[in-house]
């Protein structure tokens, strides 16, 4: 009999109140980006931090967000794309905290998943301030850069939430008591969760405008679930399916990126 998971995401069962700090926490995101861009705060940050020749005036007024945002041409301008990005992202969490999610996530899970995800995308509002303060990015029109990163977020969202379902459904038949999903994307790579959640991240970071920002980002995602995240769930599979789990490992053998990792 396999050891219990100390990890409250491999135990069965549902915490209303992790789903409901959860829910709060990134409902909060999209307002905290708002403020950032719409009145100045992310110029002024960086001012206050000693950077030179920084907007901090609010940027909206200079990208038009006040007569687009909720018409014509959502994301035909960078600032109105990291806004509809904010609150992609922040609904797909939300969902899965109330409608998806069958673990015992405790609020404490839920503030940390929400302050990660907040401070990461407060990241990239202060470093797209930086990028059109210094004419690296326009702030009138959206650039291919901008519109490629839009695109990896949506297919990274969809994706997530695609397999997340199926994987449910796959757990629910009866017929597939003690196996192990293989079926998808999961016959593809081990981990497509995390694969699916570093491409809508490297997305967000693409849409800053800048290359430097995306590929961190892109290393810090990969590094941080090939150190911890997937050696803590294989040590946990393996616990519970042993040799079935070794068996999907050879049939399987990318745990996160297809012929590379």
């Amino acid at each position: 009999m396999s050891k219990k998971s100390e990890n409250p995401m491999r135990q069965k069962g549902f915490n209303p109140l992790g789903a409901a700090t959860m829910a709060v926490g990134r409902a909060l995101d999209p307002v905290l980006q708002y403020s950032l861009l719409r009145k100045g705060y992310a110029g002024q940050l960086l001012h206050l931090a000693g950077f030179k020749r920084i907007i901090t005036l609010p940027l909206v007024n200079r990208v038009g967000l006040n007569a687009d945002f909720f018409g014509p041409g959502l994301v035909d301008k960078p600032g109105n794309m990291l806004l509809a990005m904010s609150g992609i992202t922040a609904l797909r969490h939300i969902y899965w905290a109330l409608f998806v999610n069958e673990s015992a996530f405790n609020p404490g899970m839920g503030a940390f998943v929400s302050i990660y995800n907040g401070l990461l995308n407060t990241i990239n509002s202060l470093i797209f301030v930086h990028q059109v303060s210094r004419g690296k990015t326009n702030p009138l029109a959206s650039n291919w850069m901008q519109y490629v990163g839009f695109a990896l977020l949506l297919t990274g969202t969809v994706g997530e939430i695609m397999i997340e379902e199926n994987r449910k459904a796959f757990k629910k038949n009866p017929a597939n008591q003690g196996r192990i999903h293989d079926t998808g994307a999961f016959g593809v790579v081990r981990h497509p969760n995390y694969a699916f959640y570093s491409l809508w991240r490297v997305g967000m970071a693409m849409a800053t405008g800048s290359w430097i920002n995306a590929a961190v980002n892109a290393a810090f995602q990969v590094a941080f679930f090939a150190g911890y995240s997937i050696p803590e769930l294989s040590s946990h599979m393996s616990g519970k399916y042993k040799s079935l789990w070794t068996e999907y490992t050879r049939k399987v053998p990318y745990a996160l990126i297809p012929y590379i990792y």
